[in-house]
């Protein structure tokens, strides 16, 4: 159990560092950073739609009859060509999938803040203020206020730090309470 909660905590450390990279990148170069961001999810969806196509076209055996491979790449792959050619429709979208990922990121730490309660952590109102703030953060993102885009994907760099940040500060909290609740021993969380 004390292996898997450490594997854990080292996922979601570099997911958060990954936040923290995202949210800067989008701040200090908002223009550049959304159409590589567009690009990048373009290019998966080819890439992905081509690899279903391949796999379709491979496969003999009526097992895969209804893996629906030749559908999925085939709509992946015209989807993805249509992004990389239009790419404003994806950074139009763009910020709605951040908020939307910001507020279910909230909900889970709000989450673990009330887990901190039930440990009897004695800074569990610190991820709850970071919970409810990172939720302000992906409303606000989704009602998007902001007319160019620029501002707004600065805007969701701001959202992506803060979530980035207060990511590292719950892992911190929970990695302490363990430790100062179990010790070496291996109990579950």
């Amino acid at each position: 159990m004390k292996k898997w909660f450490s594997d854990a905590l080292g996922d979601l450390t570099l997911l958060s560092v990954a936040s923290l990279v995202l949210g800067a990148l989008l701040l200090f170069f908002p223009a550049v950073s959304g159409r590589v961001i567009c690009t990048l999810c373009a290019l998966a969806l080819v890439i992905y739609g081509g690899l279903h196509l391949v796999l379709y076209f491979l496969r003999k055996t009526p097992d895969d009859m209804f893996r629906h491979d030749f559908a999925k790449g085939l709509i992946a792959l015209l989807l993805g060509v249509f992004l990389l050619l239009n790419p404003n429709v994806l950074l139009g979208i763009l910020p709605v999938v951040l908020g939307l990922v910001v507020l279910v990121d909230s909900a889970i730490r709000l989450q673990k803040a009330f887990d901190l309660i039930r440990l009897g952590a004695v800074n569990w109102w610190i991820v709850l203020l970071l919970a409810l703030a990172t939720g302000i953060v992906g409303i606000i993102i989704l009602v998007n206020p902001f007319r160019v885009a620029s501002a707004l994907l600065m805007f969701i760099g701001i959202g992506l730090l803060l979530n980035g940040f207060s990511d590292l500060w719950t892992i911190r909290s929970v990695r302490r309470k363990w430790n100062d609740k179990f010790g070496d021993e291996d109990h579950p969380l």
